[in-house]
């Protein structure tokens, strides 16, 4: 029985892994045209700047855990009201924050201070927001796991947020060129992580302004003012047709509902671009050769390709909120106008992508959905994919072929968020208490004539209280909601005006 069992597990490893080899690689094909920013480049853009933080708000009244948001010191002044109902948004959901504004570039220095804030009040993740340092890792690939560097597979270096979530991991710099080079120890991931940086998304528009409106968008998802469908796509180009059924099945997990496009002439440019961005689709997981400025969709039964641009996701403003983009270097965040970084800031819509910054991407899907559909946050979702998955086979003689597929990983945007939210209100409930009562009416008037303004109000007006007051529909909060509230609680109506009847 112990025999039969041994060779049982030898034969899954085995498969496993004849399959991973067999996976062709996400390409930048056209990588000489279209370079990444080096290291080199990255490092000759910056300015030193020595270490300054200071903690603006610390919240520990629930028992559901902490989490730590970084924002660079620039954008906290101009984004403090945003942040605040953000805070609001997760102390509702029973999460604990803490906020530090940030001035630096000693990516060092940040781990360190994570790193005291999970020792001292353990928690659960970060968000980093702004333009706030980046760690650099290099490697050899090893796509088809022979354990030797071959043709085609490159020494290669990019950003590596996963530094700042092993914690107890040993990194080192061995050739002391700035760029770290071994990985070793503990490798399993503490924190779950994730980055917003939109300074450099000029195709997106001015930096302030576009994350203020995806700090809207955040507050009336989690506030159940925007639908979602329930729907995702998967969308996956020629080279990786024959795993369609996996992927499908790995989306079920988190979706009731999915639509595959697979066949090899149906996945096109103009196709993606034109049907699938203007669909209902909640999650778009594409599969497709990419650079991080486009994509590159075979057609004519792989003869020739053609291209979906960077610069035409703001034209064409997908509908989807969630991405997980099979996508060479889709989410290189330090590249200007990153795909990674505009399906999420340069649309009205997105919330969240996941990608790698380097060649590769995720597989073993099942271990990042299942936890998902699970109810777990999108970065512990991610975390916890990391662990099953990376760290699994880590220890194994393919360990360097995973490391190709799985270094560059990023989430990009609010790792706290859930991919399904109930509306925490009713038109007229503007205290959330469950109620339509004279005191809603009062927190309006009160809010027309400006007693509570902005960040100084007890309940700070996002847009999602603003939409719960709006009870005659037309699009403003004024007296005479109040009025309408009042009716409705003495009994003179028993419905509001819709569409602004």
């Amino acid at each position: 029985m112990l025999k039969f069992v041994f060779f049982t597990v030898l034969l899954c490893i085995f498969a496993l892994n004849a399959q991973i080899g067999d996976i062709p690689v996400t390409r930048n094909l056209l990588e000489d045209q279209y370079p990444v920013k080096s290291y080199h480049d990255f490092s000759a853009d910056q300015e030193f700047d020595d270490t300054a933080y200071q903690e603006k708000v610390h919240s520990s009244r629930s028992e559901r855990g902490t989490w730590l948001a970084i924002v660079d010191s620039g954008l906290y002044v101009s984004l403090e009201i945003e942040l605040a109902v953000w805070t609001q948004d997760l102390e509702r959901e029973e999460r604990n924050v803490i906020i530090l504004s940030w001035t630096g570039t000693s990516y060092i220095d940040l781990k360190t201070v994570i790193s005291d804030y999970y020792d001292s009040d353990n928690i659960l993740g970060v968000f980093l927001l702004g333009n706030l340092p980046v760690f650099w890792f290099e490697l050899w690939e090893d796509w088809d796991a022979d354990g030797v560097q071959g043709e085609s597979e490159y020494w290669v270096e990019f950003p590596m947020d996963q530094y700042f979530a092993d914690l107890d991991g040993i990194w080192s710099d061995l050739d002391n060129d700035g760029v770290y080079d071994l990985h070793d120890g503990d490798m399993a991931a503490e924190l779950a992580i994730s980055r917003l940086r939109a300074d450099n998304l000029s195709y997106a528009g001015e930096e302030v302004q576009i994350l203020s409106n995806w700090f809207e968008r955040n507050h009336l998802y989690r506030n159940g003012v925007l639908t979602d469908s329930d729907i995702a796509l998967g969308y996956i180009d020629d080279d990786w047709s024959y795993w369609a059924d996996e992927y499908e099945n790995a989306l079920l997990m988190n979706y009731s509902e999915v639509e595959m496009v697979s066949e090899i002439n149906n996945t096109t440019a103009y196709d993606y671009r034109e049907n699938r961005w203007n669909g209902t689709y909640e999650w778009i997981q594409v599969h497709v050769h990419s650079g991080p400025d486009a994509h590159y969709f075979y057609q004519n039964n792989g003869s020739m390709y053609q291209l979906v641009h960077n610069n035409e996701i703001l034209p064409c403003n997908p509908n989807a909120m969630f991405y997980n983009l099979f996508c060479c270097s889709n989410a290189r965040f330090t590249q200007d106008n990153s795909m990674g970084s505009l399906y999420v800031l340069g649309n009205e819509h997105g919330m969240a992508s996941i990608g790698s910054t380097k060649t590769g991407s995720m597989l073993d899907f099942e271990n990042f959905y299942g936890p998902l559909g699970d109810g777990e946050v999108m970065g512990e979702a991610l975390r916890m994919w990391w662990n099953d998955t990376m760290v699994e086979y880590e220890s194994g003689e393919y360990q360097q072929c995973y490391r190709s597929w799985f270094y560059g990983m990023a989430l990009t945007g609010d790792p706290t968020l859930l991919t399904e939210y109930e509306p925490v209100s009713e038109k007229g409930d503007v205290d959330y208490n469950s109620e339509i009562e004279a005191y809603d009416a009062s927190m309006i008037l009160r809010y027309c004539v400006g007693i509570y303004p902005g960040i100084t109000a007890p309940l700070p007006w996002g847009a999602a209280r603003t939409f719960f007051a709006d009870v005659d529909n037309d699009q403003q909060v004024s007296s005479y909601d109040a009025a309408l509230i009042l009716q409705y609680f003495v009994g003179i109506i028993n419905q509001f005006p819709q569409d602004g009847e």
